[in-house]
């Protein structure tokens, strides 16, 4: 698993927009991209400022290659921030996705030399295109003067015999990315079909831990639509999945769809493919059960007070430390960051309390 580090704490600063140091509001949920500049593409520590409501930041090269995501677009975070990319040097474009309503005051980035504050008037709702990046010409070397040799007289090899091409053995995977994931967390497990050529359509179930887990629906790949109404049936649900045009045609490890689960109860949960059937353009062909594969995942209690399960204590502990910044709370005896921001707030509350009334071992005082 790649794991990023983003530090993310609350700042104030000012930052012209297209120009002008006028705040901008958005009038939908949009993206506003910030180009650094090649003079600044060596920080890694930005302020931003403003108001609302964001769901992801993503940092790019002056390719507009992916460098760092934060957030998956579900969920919401407040603004003003300040954070760190962890890979400096290598961030041109900054890309902010803002909710409606949301109100961006100010970008600014700490100079990589001086360590002061400079204000990035260059944003846009566009996405840039790419910096192309310069090719150094290369230093002619000199051609050496080849010394002439007598040519050897060829001894002659045996043919070898050609190396036999394995046959396909068709399997449908799922892969859960995380190891651990907390009580009351949800999480995605990929399933994706592999050692085939040429297959358009797949017909496939999975089986869940109904007791460990809840789940929540799919998620569809681009290129691979669900044709059918999936339905689950006390832990199983099928799907029909096929590609949408020729370059969608599988011939490597691709994943077809994206499930979404909930954790509900401590333990080991496992996803299991069950069976499956695929179809290139000419036959049909039902998977070996044993190349339909499963992955599980550990679901651990992360309470706030680390005691294994979720009582009133916990709601206590976040309520006494309301609006606090939750690394602050010390974090060796608490967990105090439950859900949505940095902050303690409802947010944290209600998940806490949601999780209480879902704990067999609480009893309500009789």
């Amino acid at each position: 698993m790649k794991k990023l580090l983003l530090i993310i704490v609350l700042l104030f600063a000012a930052l012209p927009v297209q120009g002008a140091f006028a705040a901008y509001t958005a009038p939908a949920d949009i993206t506003v991209y910030v180009d650094l500049g090649a003079q600044y593409s060596l920080s890694n520590n930005f302020v931003i400022s403003g108001s609302g409501k964001y769901t992801k930041i993503v940092t790019y090269t002056a390719a507009m290659k992916n460098v760092l995501t934060v957030g998956d677009g579900t969920q919401s975070y407040n603004l003003p921030l300040t954070f760190t990319n962890s890979y400096p040097g290598t961030s041109r474009f900054i890309a902010l996705t803002l909710l409606e309503g949301a109100s961006l005051d100010s970008v600014s980035v700490v100079a990589p030399t001086s360590g002061t504050l400079v204000k990035i008037t260059n944003f846009t709702t566009t996405m840039p295109t790419p910096v192309p990046t310069a090719t150094p010409t290369p230093t002619p070397t000199p051609t050496p003067i080849a010394t002439p040799k007598p040519t050897p007289t060829a001894t002659p090899e045996p043919t070898p015999s050609p190396t036999p091409t394995p046959a396909l053995k068709p399997t449908l995977d799922v892969v859960i990315a995380p190891e651990k994931v907390g009580l009351g967390k949800e999480f995605t497990a990929d399933v994706s079909l592999k050692n085939v050529k040429n297959i358009y359509a797949e017909d496939f179930e999975v089986k869940y831990d109904k007791e460990h887990l809840q789940y929540l629906g799919f998620e569809e790949v681009t290129g691979y639509k669900v044709y059918n109404n999936p339905v689950d049936k006390n832990g199983a649900v099928r799907f029909v999945v096929a590609s949408q045009g020729e370059e969608y045609g599988i011939n490597e490890d691709t994943v077809v769809v994206k499930l979404k689960f909930k954790a509900k109860a401590k333990g080991t949960a496992i996803v299991d493919a069950t069976k499956a059937r695929i179809a290139d353009t000419e036959e049909e062909y039902d998977l070996e059960k044993d190349n339909c594969l499963e992955d599980s995942v550990i679901i651990e209690a992360t309470d706030v007070n680390k005691s294994g399960t979720y009582t009133l204590v916990d709601l206590a502990i976040d309520a006494r430390y309301f609006k606090y910044f939750a690394p602050d709370v010390d974090p060796v005896k608490y967990n105090a960051q439950q859900a949505g921001d940095e902050y303690v707030n409802d947010d944290d509350l209600l998940f806490i309390v949601d999780q209480i009334l879902n704990n067999p071992d609480y009893l309500p005082n009789t």
